[in-house]
């Protein structure tokens, strides 16, 4: 005790009326001047005390866990052997908004696609995902109303892959070689730089090093269609469809229609499209991006994205990428 009174007695003002009372005897306990007795007993008895407290609330709060953890388990266990009682597959958080009310005359077999499609997507099997969502999207009995949330689910689900090193049709390993750059490894592929990058994150293309390996599409087959009536840019793979974003062509005719390509890309935020032969007389435009949180329709023969929309095309589709105009 006296360790404590002579360390704590003149630097605590909040403890000095207690050992003050502890020294007078109002406690029951006087302090000995003369007494000699070692203080560390009593310092060691103190840290055990505290050690234990700490203990016994890291144990009750680690019993705790687990005891929530376990309720959450038994709780999914019970609405998925409940939801499988019914004949579906139980909600997970994630997944994906049910069909609008309207589709309800949707056949029997294309529902069963439907709900392998979205059990793909929620356990990350982006490549057979989107395989379903393909057959089902491509489906002639696919009512109209469910047509769009298709479409988004195929993005959901595309985008991943793209971006990404998992696997995926037309993906092969790349050495790096002495004398590549990443500008071209993507142009001897068919893709771009951005992609390239973004699959096998790297964040520097003047920092590669031989011997390292790539995965790359090799020679992707990427396509796509502005649709003017609708006022949209939908991209597909392989002709088959990847994701549909807004645009805002020109007023009536303005845009005009036929075949063109990417000649170049200004990137983040334009694609100048060249027309084919047969119908060359049209001349270039601009997939062109824009500021203005709600795009119109110009009187020019252009056609504008938002900013974020038209970036993120510019990132996927390499020159020379078809483009049909209807």
């Amino acid at each position: 005790m006296k360790f404590f009174f002579l360390y704590f007695k003149p630097r605590s003002g909040i403890l000095f009326p207690f050992f003050m009372a502890l020294n007078k005897g109002q406690f029951g306990i006087q302090y000995d001047p003369y007494d000699r007795r070692p203080a560390w007993p009593w310092f060691v008895a103190f840290c055990i005390v505290i050690a234990a407290l700490v203990l016994i609330f890291v144990v009750v709060r680690k019993k705790g866990r687990q005891i929530a953890d376990k309720q959450a388990v038994a709780t999914a266990v019970e609405n998925v052997e409940t939801a499988a009682a019914r004949g579906r597959d139980a909600p997970l958080a994630t997944a994906p908004p049910p069909l609008p009310a309207t589709s309800s005359v949707m056949p029997e077999s294309l529902r069963a696609q439907f709900a392998a499609a979205e059990r793909a997507a929620q356990e990350a099997n982006y490549q057979e995902a989107r395989k379903l969502w393909l057959a089902v999207f491509q489906d002639p009995l696919l009512p109209n109303d469910a047509r769009a949330k298709v479409e988004q689910q195929l993005a959901t689900v595309t985008l991943p892959l793209l971006s990404t090193a998992a696997p995926m049709p037309g993906k092969i390993n790349y050495t790096i070689k002495s004398g590549d750059a990443i500008a071209k490894i993507a142009r001897n592929h068919g893709m771009t730089q951005e992609m390239v990058m973004k699959i096998n994150g790297i964040t520097d293309p003047a920092r590669i090093n031989v011997g390292h390996k790539l995965v790359v599409l090799d020679k992707p087959a990427f396509s796509v269609r502005v649709e003017r009536e609708a006022g949209s840019v939908a991209l597909f793979l392989d002709k088959g469809f990847v994701k549909r974003w807004p645009a805002f062509p020109g007023v009536g005719d303005a845009t005009p229609t036929g075949e063109f390509v990417v000649g170049t890309r200004e990137a983040p935020g334009r694609l100048v499209l060249s027309p084919l032969a047969i119908n060359k007389a049209v001349g270039k435009l601009n997939l062109t991006g824009t500021h203005d949180r709600n795009p119109q329709r110009g009187a020019g023969k252009n056609i504008v994205m938002k900013n974020t929309d038209i970036e993120e095309l510019v990132s996927i589709i390499p020159a020379l990428t078809p483009v049909t105009i209807e």
